[in-house]
């Protein structure tokens, strides 16, 4: 489990985003490691006997939480290019100006 929780950081911190296949993936793993898997609020439990029903659902969720996830990437960009035409979103920030951000426990580079 700690495997998979130190994969997904690193695809984070990677800049990379969860999709549908990573979804699949992830239960897939963790049900054939005789994990139980249980969304609570649609009330959906896997545990690598599913039914096509569960299957489906899950596919659908997950589309849409990537869907979700690719519009909010597409409004943030409209967004910042909107900043940027009236000079409120700067383009290139110095060290001076990024160091009240960092976090003080980093190692200075």
């Amino acid at each position: 489990m700690q495997a998979l929780v130190a994969e997904r950081e690193a695809g984070a911190a990677a800049g990379e985003q969860p999709n549908l296949d990573d979804l699949r993936a992830l239960v897939r793993t963790l049900t054939g490691r005789g994990a139980r898997v249980q969304f609570v609020k649609e009330q959906l439990t896997f545990t690598g006997e599913d039914t096509a029903m569960a299957t489906l659902l899950l596919s659908v969720m997950g589309a849409f939480a990537e869907f979700e996830r690719s519009l909010i990437r597409e409004r943030q960009r409209e967004g910042i290019a909107l900043a940027r035409k009236r000079g409120a979103y700067p383009t290139d920030l110095t060290d001076g100006q990024l160091r009240p951000f960092r976090d003080p426990s980093a190692p200075e580079t």
